[in-house]
């Protein structure tokens, strides 16, 4: 089975353990995947609707997992019990998205040694939502695929917690501090998505006034974390 290659980036950062949890399974690949590469003995699979659910125990059967994967409908967390596993991914969704699901299911996920999650969009909400709520982020990936970048955020509860300035929201920490080989192209992308927008912000209100100027400061926050990483080559 050939993986994206943002969903190969998300398992070169699980850990090994008995019981991980694939919320939002989707078609089972992620699920597979984990027994395949044995990073863990048993999958529960959540999904909130029937169609994946449907497929995904198609494509469990056909790898001959059945007995390994418990599959359950329902939102996020809440088909699961707490203690049931010890980490859980979670791939395909918005920052938003999984900020509601991880605030949904707060007893479950807080009692996990890791989650792993892949926000499609918004990672500077789900990155926020994470530092003020008392997680650590453990470790943090990027990938480009497709024309897109792709972040990847390994964090759990209760071992940090620490505020950290708001452009870290945007650009993870981890990220920086490995200077991963992906962050300077990464940053330069941000710096001139911002300056696209800027462009377009040209009449005098008010609101216009006040958001070219947030533009501008986020701009210069972005061309300061630029500065500070060791020369890096283009990839």
């Amino acid at each position: 089975m050939q993986l994206s290659k943002r969903l190969a980036t998300m398992l070169k950062i699980i850990d090994r353990k008995d019981v991980i949890a694939d919320i939002g399974t989707d078609h089972g690949y992620m699920t597979i995947a984990l027994l395949e590469m044995g990073l863990c003995d048993f999958v529960i699979a959540t999904d909130i609707n029937f169609g994946p659910l449907k497929k995904a125990k198609t494509n469990i059967a056909l790898n001959g997992l059945e007995d390994k994967v418990d599959l359950r409908k329902g939102s996020g967390f809440l088909p699961l019990k707490k203690g049931e596993a010890q980490g859980a991914i979670i791939a395909g969704m918005g920052g938003h998205l999984i900020k509601q699901i991880l605030q949904e299911g707060k007893d479950i996920y807080e009692a996990l040694d890791f989650v792993v999650a892949q926000p499609v969009q918004n990672p500077e909400a789900l990155r926020k939502f994470l530092y003020e709520s008392g997680c650590e982020i453990i470790e943090e990936e990027l990938c480009y695929e497709e024309g897109k970048y792709y972040e990847i955020i390994k964090f759990c509860y209760g071992k940090d917690g620490k505020a950290y300035d708001s452009i870290y929201y945007e650009i993870g920490l981890d990220l920086v501090k490995k200077a991963h080989p992906l962050i300077g192209d990464y940053i330069n992308y941000k710096i001139k998505r911002n300056e696209a927008i800027l462009r377009k912000l040209n009449n005098s209100s008010k609101a216009t006034v006040a958001r070219r100027e947030e533009v501008l400061k986020n701009i210069s926050e972005l061309e300061g974390v630029l500065q500070c990483l060791p020369p890096l080559k283009t990839l």
